[in-house]
């Protein structure tokens, strides 16, 4: 049997709890958890759980679960895998126990935990075996998010990130981890993206502010069901004059927008369609920019 060379992140205090099945071969190898490829780590961003984006999967575990600067509102995030003692890259082949269970359920008595994040199907159908949780359907989108508490922690389910399920069913259901009982605290510094390290932006005093569409212009379902945004000439001076990803925040989330110019056309701002659900712009609505720098911007439904 293979030694298990992921070892856990445990915090006295965690606001998450994230709970995989097993060690795969390749992760195992690294040393490092979800180091196969950035999967894991660009749902955690886009979901908003993280403020940057992970560049190397080598260290997407010690920036996130060994430290706390680069998490939503510096909250503290643990790991670990519900059979501790397997590498297994095959699912199928992960036998699973109450005693697993239990096993994590002694963790959250001795570490106060607010959320705990199964991300694997057979980690959430051995916690209803064990009766924990009560999942009410099977592989089926609307079951993900909370399905259960223990004592004072809530339990939710979320799909596994290298699974062949629709990207915005998995930042959905990451995105409910970021809210309900995690205290809606101040935010970190917003990173520009296009730089290495963290620009700090004290507040948004003397940023600039401008909103959209501009008289004569609208916001159609067909731009909330594209989730685009269109720039008309009055703001285009305030964007990028090439394409390029921009990063914008809506009601505290992180989200990555490409910026289209267009020659004689309204520019498009791509913000996905999530992004236009959280900001809840109806038809002939309007939207409230705040110009942080060149490539962040706050987006305000107006």
């Amino acid at each position: 049997m293979k030694k298990v060379n992921l070892r856990e992140y445990i915090h006295p205090k965690m606001d998450i709890l994230f709970v995989a099945l097993n060690a795969p071969e390749i992760s195992n190898s690294n040393a490092h958890w979800f180091s196969r490829n950035l999967n894991f780590w660009d749902i955690l961003f886009e979901a908003g759980l993280t403020t940057r984006r992970i560049e190397d999967p080598l260290r997407g575990d010690e920036i996130v679960f060994g430290n706390q600067n680069q998490n939503y509102n510096q909250k503290i995030f643990g790991v670990t895998d519900l059979v501790r003692d397997l590498v297994q890259t095959n699912s199928s082949g992960v036998k699973t126990h109450n005693n697993h269970v239990r096993r994590i359920l002694s963790i959250l008595d001795k570490n106060p935990t607010k959320k705990v994040c199964l991300m694997h199907s057979a980690v959430a159908v051995q916690f209803q075996k064990s009766g924990i949780i009560k999942r009410n359907y099977l592989f089926r989108e609307n079951t993900y998010g909370l399905v259960g508490n223990y004592n004072s922690t809530e339990i939710y389910e979320v799909p596994f990130h290298n699974a062949m399920i629709k990207r915005n069913v998995k930042l959905k259901a990451y995105g409910q981890l970021n809210s309900n009982s995690i205290k809606k605290e101040k935010r970190l510094p917003i990173i520009n993206v296009e730089k290495t390290t963290p620009k700090v932006i004290a507040s948004l005093k003397g940023k600039s502010s401008f909103i959209l569409p501009e008289p004569g212009n609208s916001i159609t379902q067909g731009d909330i069901d594209k989730g685009t945004l269109r720039i008309t000439v009055g703001a285009k001076a305030n964007f990028p004059w090439q394409s390029r990803n921009i990063q914008v925040v809506i009601k505290g989330k992180f989200f990555k927008a490409t910026y289209t110019p267009r020659d004689g056309r309204s520019d498009l701002l791509r913000i996905g369609r999530l992004a236009m659900e959280v900001l809840g712009i109806n038809v002939g609505g309007r939207v409230k920019f705040t110009k942080m720098d060149n490539f962040n911007f706050i987006i305000q439904k107006y």
